[in-house]
């Protein structure tokens, strides 16, 4: 990030009508001074597959208690 001492800078103009192209700079704004994070994008969307702790596959079991349950 730079810290300019200027006047008349163009205002920044948020996108959020399409993805970011590989590649693009970003930067993730936090209530201070400095941004959260900065990263480039280095792949196109894509959906990830989640689950809830556990994977359930063909012969897979799953015991009858829960972690909470074992202090």
């Amino acid at each position: 990030m730079l810290k300019l001492e200027a006047t008349g800078l163009p205002v920044v103009m948020w996108r959020t009508d399409q993805d970011p192209s590989v590649g693009s700079l970003l930067a993730t704004c936090g209530p201070g001074d400095l941004p959260l994070a900065v990263g480039v994008v280095s792949i196109h969307r894509r959906r990830i597959p989640h689950f809830f702790g556990f994977s359930r596959g063909s012969g897979s079991r799953i015991p009858p208690a829960g972690a909470g349950s074992r202090g």
